[in-house]
């Protein structure tokens, strides 16, 4: 009797413990319970003291490992999607036990108590629950209509090798974006009239939005489009001439109507694994003409700036200049349109899971391209640029007005005429290119309704690795050439008396040797060429994701 007495107590000790673990400080969990088993998304909900005030944040956590994952005001409410999915599309939460924790904030942040509870997570259906084998095939009862909602994302962020991660980061600030599209497929005709089903597929509110790109709708929102739904599961056009939906077209061919866990099949899927692709768009041009003097140091004496001025009637050089520029730019715009491929895959009966309410198989898609291109705004560039100048004699009476800038050359009355050319080259190169040859994997989630006969989720991940080029100037390339003026006999008086600091007629300059400056009817010409090459820098390691998810919302 004692041994009895024991015992219950100690279980009331155990019970009132844990009662108190779920309601610590006046915090306590409304759903779920301690001790629950849970799947799919699972609704967390607590309470505490002054629930007007303040937040509660909720903590998963799995074998120690976990983290915050919301916090939310009155009534506390959080939804769990423990089918969520990481950057690297694995899953976040496999079935097990979870310890949930609610931590209670007071308005300025500080801590006012806290509960927890344990749960069993469990997506995937007993062995009891679990069939030997299910028929898979597509079919759609008469008057029938399921609404979908599918949400992509896709980002850029740098490889594990990757020795410079902030470069790609910078790409990133452009490139990562986001979908989401709502459409419904309403059965004009059953399956069981001809062997497929005639469906209308409706296009809601749909949008996309990349980099720093306002939100855009896509081409086919508000669009209806007609599709027969074959029993093999796929969906195709019923007229050839007819815009496609892409985003309707995803699902799994089904290679057997009878499946077990463990069979495998081939067959193609569509994918979408350019997010971007034509929708950035690129190019600029630009060109300066403009007049330039000589270059007073290969006219044999030295100028002075500002020591001359050029007077209405005298002679001059006039030399045309010109300055081009090419450039491409890239600006990021979201895709308004799904450029979507087929590819090869096998496709693997895993399981059988809940989803929504529903048991499913679970069939996963694997494939692999090594030769594609993929489309990444990496913001740099090509330029080529250019100064061409030429001269000719000038004529008495063309030019005249104020005294030239600083800087400038002035010539006397009845000067001199010239010749003289100059060119000047540049050239840029960088990663204006926005197509960067690739290699990626991916897979396919798909989780067939077996008794409903139709698709209710779908997840996508794609993971491209590749390298691409960073900006780089690829020097620059000069090239001159300028030709001194041509001597002219003079007659006494061409010269007015020098200025203060002028040199005297005939005279030497500074360090200069007799000969040394060209005489009358002298011609003197100057070269000057120039090229370099930069070292080009190590390419950028990249890993671009995307993901998509389509799943049935009225179920």
């Amino acid at each position: 009797m004692r041994r009895r007495f024991v015992v219950m107590a100690l279980i009331a000790i155990i019970t009132l413990g844990a009662c108190l673990v779920a309601s610590a400080q006046g915090v306590s969990f409304i759903t779920p319970q301690d001790g629950d088993t849970v799947r799919d998304m699972v609704r967390l909900q607590a309470t505490k003291p002054s629930p007007d005030e303040g937040w509660i944040s909720y903590k998963i956590e799995s074998g120690g490992q976990g983290d915050f994952v919301g916090a939310v005001i009155s009534p506390f409410t959080y939804v769990w999607d423990t089918r969520a999915r990481g950057e690297d599309g694995k899953d976040l939460y496999a079935d097990g036990q979870y310890t949930i924790t609610a931590v209670a904030m007071s308005p300025s942040g500080r801590k006012v108590g806290e509960a927890s509870i344990t749960v069993t997570l469990k997506n995937s259906l007993s062995a009891s629950e679990a069939p030997r084998q299910v028929p898979l095939m597509l079919w759609y009862e008469r008057n029938q209509q399921a609404l979908y909602r599918a949400e992509a994302r896709w980002s850029i962020r740098p490889a594990a090798n990757e020795e410079e991660p902030e470069d790609v980061y910078a790409i990133a600030k452009n490139y990562d974006g986001a979908l989401i599209s709502n459409w419904k497929n309403l059965v004009m005709s059953p399956s069981i009239a001809a062997g497929h089903a005639v469906l209308h597929v409706v296009v809601g509110s749909s949008g996309a939005q990349a980099g720093t790109s306002e939100v855009e709708a896509l081409a086919r929102a508000g669009k209806v489009h007609t599709y027969r739904a074959l029993r093999d599961g796929e969906m195709r056009l019923k007229h050839s001439d007819e815009t496609p939906f892409e985003l309707a077209e995803i699902s799994v061919p089904l290679g057997r109507e009878m499946v077990s866990v463990g069979d495998s099949w081939r067959g193609r899927i569509t994918i979408w694994p350019d997010p971007l692709k034509g929708t950035v768009s690129t190019g600029g041009m630009g060109g300066e003409m403009g007049m330039m003097g000589m270059d007073p140091m290969m006219m044999g004496m030295p100028m002075d700036p500002g020591l001359m001025a050029m007077d209405p009637g005298m002679g001059m050089g006039m030399e045309p200049g010109m300055e081009g520029g090419m450039g491409a730019t890239a600006e990021t715009r979201p895709p308004t349109r799904l450029e979507t491929r087929t590819v090869a895959a096998t496709h693997t009966v895993e399981g059988f899971e809940w989803v929504m309410g529903h048991p499913t198989v679970r069939i996963r898609s694997t494939f692999s391209v090594d030769d594609d291109k993929i489309t990444i705004p990496t913001g740099g560039g090509g330029a080529l640029g250019g100064e061409v100048f030429g001269g000719m004699p000038g004529e008495p009476g063309m030019m005249g007005g104020p005294p030239p800038e600083p800087g400038m050359m002035g010539m006397m009355p009845g000067g001199f005429g010239d010749t003289g050319a100059a060119m000047e080259g540049g050239m840029m190169g960088g990663t204006g290119g926005v197509e960067h040859d690739t290699s990626y994997t991916g897979e396919r989630i798909t989780y067939w309704a077996y008794e409903l006969n139709r698709p209710i989720r779908i997840v996508d991940t794609i993971t491209h690795t590749l390298e691409i080029e960073r900006a780089q100037q690829m020097g620059e390339m000069g090239m001159g050439a300028e030709m001194g003026m041509m001597g002219m006999p003079m007659e006494p008086g061409m010269m007015m008396p020098p200025e203060p600091g002028m040199m005297m007629p005939g005279a030497m300059p500074p360090g200069m040797e007799p000969g040394m400056m060209m005489g009358p009817g002298e011609f003197g010409m100057g070269m000057d060429m120039g090229m370099g090459q930069m070292e080009p820098p190590e390419p950028m390691k990249i890993r671009v994701t995307i993901s998509l998810v389509i799943q049935e919302t009225d179920l």
